[in-house]
């Protein structure tokens, strides 16, 4: 009688335990519950917040989209689309809005003028309308040339109109950006300093291809090793624009003697490079035209017709090969060392120069350089190369590198 008692009352107690556990159960279950619906949630938003994010940063991913919102403003505003797209951002930035606050005019023949306001927010009324009107055609027409003609101009994931709005908006920013800094002195004269540093860099790049070209066909005929290891962008003379506001009259006089006429740019050289690097240099350049000179002339093999024999008739002369820009004087040299990451051999500096600054760091090899400029004959440089490298020597000579007369020519970024 007693152990069933104690039975009855041991499963009494399981079955009140088993209570609470499910009970327990419950409340844990439904804190999973919660904590997954708040982990849904907080994905949702993260994958929003990510897809926003995107959409802002993403302009550089859709560069079909970029390439036809920008000739779009121009179009937009007047402007003339055949021009580089440097200076597009410039006119563009001068465009100012209207008096009457309204975002457009119409010419006399009907054509829509836009007239944004490049230095108020991209999310003001005026500039919203116009970003508006640039996505809007930007869409119609990939939409209407995918049904008429089912060619794509965008590709499917940069075919959607948030995408072409927030693409226009960027450009939107990078012509703000600009008309801002107009406003100021600095800032013009910055705008001014970063177009010639845009033109020399360009300038550089394409005297040292043509130069490299020449300058591995010398080593393979000539068999001096390191020919086109001397040919370095950065290293290259500095070609500028000749303003003539802004230089000395000896280098008005020097472009009037050299004939190149007023918008000729001016070569300015570096004061630490010696005699026989500028020497090979300007030989590199002379060939190179030469090559290019021969390459134009028509082949002999070529068929005649009977204007040949009157030509075949005519005197015989020697085509005479001219700059096209002209060097300023020693004195004017750019007196800056040459960038650390370059390498420079020893044949390569001037020995006076190199004595006065002993922590140039220098390499050697290249020792065929020394004496290169004795070498050259008449007629393997150019006439005027062949006059300033015969003034270089003498300026080099009586120990001047270390002295200069700047023009003002230093680009600082």
């Amino acid at each position: 009688m007693v152990d069933i008692r104690n039975l009855t009352e041991g499963k009494m107690n399981l079955e009140e335990e088993l209570a609470r556990l499910k009970e327990d159960n419950k409340t844990v279950t439904s804190h999973l519950d919660a904590l997954e619906q708040s982990f849904a949630e907080l994905r949702e938003k993260g994958e929003v917040a990510l897809k926003q994010a995107s959409s802002r940063t993403s302009s550089n991913d859709h560069t079909a989209v970029k390439s036809i919102i920008q000739p779009l403003f121009c179009q937009l505003c007047g402007i003339d689309c055949s021009r580089s797209k440097k200076v597009h951002v410039a006119v563009l930035a001068a465009v100012k809005p209207l008096d009457s606050g309204e975002p457009l005019e119409l010419t006399a023949e009907g054509v829509e003028i836009w007239h944004p306001n490049w230095l108020g927010q991209v999310d003001d009324k005026l500039n919203t309308k116009f970003i508006e009107e640039v996505a809007e055609r930007v869409y119609n027409n990939e939409k209407s040339q995918r049904e008429l003609t089912q060619v794509k101009n965008i590709p499917d994931k940069s075919f959607n109109l948030p995408i072409i709005t927030e693409c226009a908006k960027t450009y939107f920013r990078s012509i703000h950006k600009r008309a801002s800094e107009l406003q100021t002195e600095q800032g013009v004269r910055k705008a001014k300093q970063r177009l010639e540093y845009g033109r020399q860099c360009t300038r550089h790049s394409t005297v040292a291809a043509v130069r490299r070209k020449v300058a591995l066909q010398y080593k393979q005929d000539s068999g001096h090793k390191g020919a086109a290891a001397l040919i370095e962008t950065d290293l290259g003379s500095d070609v500028l624009t000749c303003n003539d506001s802004d230089v000395s009259k000896d280098t008005l006089e020097r472009r009037k003697l050299a004939e190149v006429g007023k918008s000729a740019n001016k070569v300015v050289g570096h004061a630490w490079q010696s005699i026989d690097y500028v020497a090979f240099l300007r030989w590199l350049s002379f060939c190179a035209l030469k090559q290019q000179q021969d390459v134009n002339k028509p082949s002999s093999g070529s068929m005649r017709n009977a204007d040949d024999e009157l030509q075949r008739k005519r005197r015989k002369t020697t085509k005479k090969f001219h700059k096209r820009v002209f060097d300023v004087s020693p004195k004017h040299l750019n007196h800056n060392p040459p960038q650390p990451k370059a390498t420079i051999f020893k044949s390569m500096v001037d020995e006076t120069w190199h004595a006065k600054n002993p922590d140039m760091e220098v390499v050697e090899g290249v020792d065929w350089l020394k004496g290169f400029y004795s070498t050259l004959r008449q007629g393997e440089i150019f006439d005027a190369d062949a006059t300033y490298l015969k003034e270089l020597k003498e300026w080099l000579e009586a120990g001047m590198c270390m002295s200069s007369e700047s023009e003002d020519d230093t680009v600082d970024i």
